[in-house]
């Protein structure tokens, strides 16, 4: 849970170009920004309002790998670990629940197919007073049911290497499993750590692999609060309040951070705090916490 932010018209949007960004202090070195590619985006526009009163902070969503043009949400902390799947006409199945697992501050989710099997993460990363020793993230295969219990998931137990940090954004790569969080602070700089998709369930520490130091004026436009990838793996998207910024990854995928980003104007959200591409890349889709839950969409041109 965070400080409710209730964005006017006015904020909803600021243009905030001036990034900069350094891999970690420890390296000594600087990161060089690179040219962005041009993308543009249109007009963002309500797609659907959820009617489920049970969806009522709704914090994270994902794109369905197992039924195409159906996306997966959960809501933020005070809730139960579970999960819901819905589709752009306002159906919805669920709720999923994932018996066993903890839901200290479900904060982003990701999904992803990977050898075979089509997975769902859920993120418990929320940290608002930066005190906790680890943060968890949960992984289950995702269910054809139209609800119902999960019993079977796996559970990694994660540290920074530097001390705790509160965080709401959460990435997995849709090619190598590989998992990236980007710290929430409200100055300074957003720290980006990753996991290496060959590490199994488990505990381990996070490594890492560079800062982005964002220039807003607003301190709704700093405040990171979700994060997705593309499911070709070629540009990452994160969000603040007021608005998202695209980067596209070089070749080397972990400099992602140093792409100059595109600017992505949101739709006014009271409370904005997920995003996702779609599986086919066309568009990207946006909640608002609050019930009933209004989900968005954006063009990509």
């Amino acid at each position: 849970m965070n400080t409710k932010w209730l964005l006017s018209a006015v904020a909803a949007f600021t243009l905030v170009t001036g990034f900069s960004c350094t891999e970690p202090s420890s390296q000594g070195t600087t990161g060089t920004s690179e040219a962005s590619t041009g993308r543009s985006f249109g007009e963002p526009s309500l797609a659907v309002t959820l009617q489920d009163k049970a969806i009522n902070e709704s914090s994270g969503i994902a794109p369905s790998y197992l039924k195409p043009d159906w996306y997966l949400t959960h809501n933020d902390s005070g809730d139960t670990a579970r999960f819901w799947r819905f589709d752009l006409k306002g159906t919805i199945e669920g709720p999923f629940n994932i018996k066993g697992a903890g839901a200290v501050d479900w904060e982003d989710m990701a999904s992803a197919s990977l050898d075979g099997k089509n997975y769902v993460y859920l993120a418990d990363i929320g940290d608002n007073s930066s005190r906790r020793a680890s943060v968890q993230i949960y992984r289950v295969e995702e269910p054809s049911g139209s609800g119902g219990d999960i019993s079977a998931f796996e559970k990694w137990d994660l540290k920074y290497p530097d001390g705790a940090h509160n965080a709401e954004s959460f990435m997995v790569h849709p090619k190598t499993g590989d998992m990236y969080i980007v710290t929430k602070v409200s100055a300074g700089d957003w720290q980006v750590f990753k996991l290496d998709g060959s590490s199994g369930p488990g505990s381990h520490t996070l490594k890492e692999i560079g800062k982005i130091t964002p220039s807003g004026a607003m301190e709704a436009s700093r405040l990171t609060t979700a994060g997705d990838i593309s499911p070709d793996g070629k540009y990452v998207m994160v969000r603040t309040y007021s608005g998202g910024f695209e980067f596209a990854a070089p070749a080397n995928f972990d400099d992602w951070f140093k792409a100059k980003p595109v600017p992505v104007k949101l739709n006014v959200e009271m409370q904005g705090e997920a995003i996702c591409y779609a599986l086919d890349g066309k568009k990207i889709l946006t909640t608002s916490e609050f019930t009933p839950c209004r989900v968005s969409v954006v063009p990509v041109r």
